[in-house]
């Protein structure tokens, strides 16, 4: 409906968003800034007594108003369409007229009624150049919107395989053409035949070009979710769920998401497909939201918040472990006892109590399957070195799994490590890192794990606690504060401290460190020997488990690892060590040598040494070699020792004497070799000459060195001393096992 006042046309709002295809509120936002006018509907349609808003038809588009103007000029010129069957009607149908609707449109007769005779009489009339056909009256007759569009868009596709046209299109059949249009559409042949046969049964004697509107898709439409609704097809309602699950888009944003995808796929297929719930008809907001609330629960969707909520909404997911052997994941975790001890070595030194004090912690390693405990050990000092003695213990009584659970804790990751992924010329590697890294033992945090929701090794934790509170008597604390209340164990501290330590009038009021090491000990005895339900046991102890549920042969003997190999893994590893003169120190001061090494002088290798024993470290001369070159430990001397500064003199003499005596011999071969070449330039074969006995190094006195101890400057000292008199022999040496005597020759 447009009506003029005071020289300004204005017009409903149910028109502009025909005309600009926008919502409703839409239009309000683009109208905010221009006079809406306020009209008693009864004074131009006495059945509808609301009162209307109409927008000013200047507020409209460059586009809107063009197309506002030729809908007017329209409908001043078109005549009315009959509402009943007339003689362009096919013959036992009727034809389709436009519903009056009341929100949006009015039909063109009844807005050309509506208007004043001021506007009728402003506006001049247009005469079409031709008559409107039959077909023109038809396609009038299907009201606006998407389903028009398509009716339309399918009429003049299969409009040639009427009128013959297929031949100026260059076909050679009416079933190639057919094929072509199919092919052009999206669809099958088949289809292209049924809307073919569909728009030949509206053919009459006075429209030979048949209706249009028989081609509009008449879907029955899918099941109702409710009273006055539709459903949502497939595709529409994966696309719901993954806006409002996946992207977690409000309602108004999914809403607007919707329509967007299916008006995007409404372009794409054309007239392929027909999707209604473009159409004006549909509720698609209030079937969304109904959908939303019915199928997608709403708010309380868990996917909405995450997979935590997931994980709560789903509950404890069982876990049964008949899939794998015992053996084949280990557990580790730490335990802080619930206690205050004291050392039996000093009884003033307390355990778990203080911030200055040590804190005691009990390891545990648990096969996964039988949470059979297979090592522990009870350590004051939560470190590396402890968690490798702990694990070199194990490996070497059970073999070395395959999985390791633990957490992300500095001591299982700074020397036990595990696989690293690293980055190597361009492609990322997996390496192993660590000693159980170098043993093939993959890590595995409790998050991975099937079960996340908890470690198998909390519940041997939970069988310490009641242990704990039954054996270590006056010493436990309770395990957390509550309990800590409870047990009044400060007071028992102070008493402690103060009448036992001080003044030596009471006995320990405390368990002492020693005794908890027992304790620990028949806490696993009492474990692993007792009847469990737990899964993997199979109602057996955990033990009598372990041992049931062994993998075969094979593959025990395939985790057995040897001591040579275990010492090496749980060596400590020193990279980047410089030789120099045959020694190799360490970061510690500790110094090596071998003789071994004195042609690699000054060359960098790796050093390792058993965690162990100090007394040699391993290097290899090759960083390929099979076998390593074994270094001992150099201990100083001191000059307050005779009998040991006596032995490391000889030592030291008998080294000497041997290397001089093979620099003397190769420096006499190569005097000779260079006098023969002198006196003859050919070569002639002559008999190996006898040298007599090099000098001794006692004459030559100690060669320069960078750096000297004083012990080995008191020990040369004495190395160089004069020698005796010839009347006086000196004893023979030990070391003197060959005559360096020889004749002349």
């Amino acid at each position: 409906m447009a009506i003029k006042n005071l020289d300004e046309w204005y017009l409903e709002i149910a028109e502009v968003m025909e005309i600009e295809q926008l919502s409703r509120r839409e239009v309000y936002q683009r109208c905010k800034d221009y006079r809406l006018l306020s009209i008693n509907r009864r004074e131009i349609d006495p059945g509808t007594p609301r009162r209307g808003i109409l927008v000013p038809a200047k507020a409209l588009s460059a586009a809107g108003k063009e197309r506002w103007q030729k809908r007017l000029l329209q409908q001043l010129v078109m005549p009315a369409v009959p509402a009943s069957s007339s003689p362009t009607c096919p013959p036992g149908r009727a034809c389709a007229t436009p519903a009056r609707r009341t929100n949006q449109s009015q039909s063109p007769q009844s807005a050309s009624a509506s208007l004043p005779e001021t506007a009728s009489a402003s506006v001049p009339q247009q005469l079409p150049l031709t008559p409107p056909t039959n077909l023109d009256l038809r396609i009038a007759a299907i009201p606006p919107g998407p389903q028009k569009k398509v009716a339309l868009a399918r009429f003049r596709a299969i409009r040639p395989l009427f009128n013959e046209d297929w031949r100026a299109l260059k076909f050679a059949s009416k079933s190639a053409c057919a094929r072509g249009i199919a092919a052009e559409l999206g669809v099958t042949q088949k289809t292209i035949w049924q809307w073919r046969a569909e728009l030949a049964k509206t053919i009459t004697p006075d429209c030979l070009e048949g209706d249009p509107s028989a081609l509009a898709p008449q879907r029955p439409g899918p099941e109702a979710l409710g009273p006055g609704s539709r459903a949502l097809d497939l595709s529409t309602r994966l696309f719901i769920k993954q806006c409002w699950e996946a992207d977690k888009l409000t309602r108004a944003q999914t809403i607007a998401a919707v329509k967007g995808y299916l008006t995007e796929k409404q372009r794409g297929c054309g007239a392929a497909h027909y999707y209604d719930e473009l159409s004006s008809g549909f509720p698609l907001e209030g079937t969304i939201g109904r959908f939303i609330n019915q199928i997608l629960q709403g708010d309380k969707n868990p996917w909405r918040a995450g997979g935590e909520a997931v994980k709560e909404w789903c509950g404890s997911i069982p876990r049964t472990y008949d899939d794998e052997p015992a053996g084949y994941a280990w557990c580790v975790d730490e335990w802080e006892l619930d206690g205050v001890f004291y050392d039996a070595r000093k009884h003033s030194q307390l355990i778990n109590y203080g911030p200055r004090n040590p804190i005691a912690h009990l390891v545990s390693i648990i096969d996964e399957r039988t949470t059979c405990i297979l090592g522990w050990i009870l350590t004051l000092h939560l470190d590396a070195d402890s968690v490798l003695d702990l694990f070199e213990r194990t490996i070497r009584e059970h073999g070395a799994p395959k999985f390791l659970v633990s957490d992300k804790g500095g001591a299982y990751r700074s020397r036990l490590g595990g696989r690293v992924v690293m980055r190597k010329r361009g492609e990322l590697v997996e390496q192993v890192s660590g000693a159980l890294g170098a043993l093939g033992v993959t890590r595995r945090t409790p998050r991975k794990e099937k079960n996340p929701q908890a470690n198998r090794i909390e519940r041997i934790h939970l069988i310490y606690a009641p242990k704990a509170r039954r054996d270590f008597g006056l010493s436990w604390r309770g395990a957390n504060i509550t309990e800590r209340e409870m047990t009044d164990i400060d007071a028992r501290v102070k008493q402690h401290l103060l009448e036992h330590c001080r003044l030596g009038t009471c006995g320990p009021q405390l368990v002492s460190i020693q005794e908890v090491q027992s304790l620990v000990e028949k806490w696993v005895d009492e474990i692993n020997l007792a009847p469990t339900e737990a899964k993997g046991c199979a109602g057996m102890t955990r033990l009598a488990a372990f041992r049931q549920f062994q993998p075969p042969e094979e593959e025990c003997a395939r985790r057995r690892v040897s001591d040579r190999v275990l010492t090496v893994v749980f060596a400590e590893h020193f990279p980047d060590r410089t030789i120099r003169q045959g020694v190799v120190e360490l970061p510690d001061g500790k110094r090596y040598y071998s003789p071994e090494l004195l042609p690699f002088n000054g060359e960098v290798r790796e050093a390792v040494r058993p965690r162990h024993d100090h007394s040699f470290i391993w290097l290899w001369a090759d960083q390929k070699g099979p076998e390593p070159i074994v270094a001992e430990r150099q201990v100083p001397v001191g000059t307050a020792d005779p009998q040991a500064l006596a032995r490391a003199c000889q030592h030291l003499a008998a080294v000497r004497k041997i290397a001089g005596e093979m620099g003397a011999r190769r420096e006499a071969a190569n005097a000779e070799c260079r006098i023969q070449n002198i006196e003859s330039p050919s070569p002639e074969p002559r008999a190996p000459s006898r040298v007599s006995r090099p000098p001794s190094p006692e004459s030559r006195g100690p060669s320069p060195e960078t750096e000297i101890s004083s012990s080995e400057w008191m020990m040369r000292k004495n190395f160089v001393a004069p020698e005796p008199a010839a009347s006086e022999p000196a004893a023979p040496s030990l070391y003197d096992l060959n005559d360096c005597t020889v004749e002349q020759g």
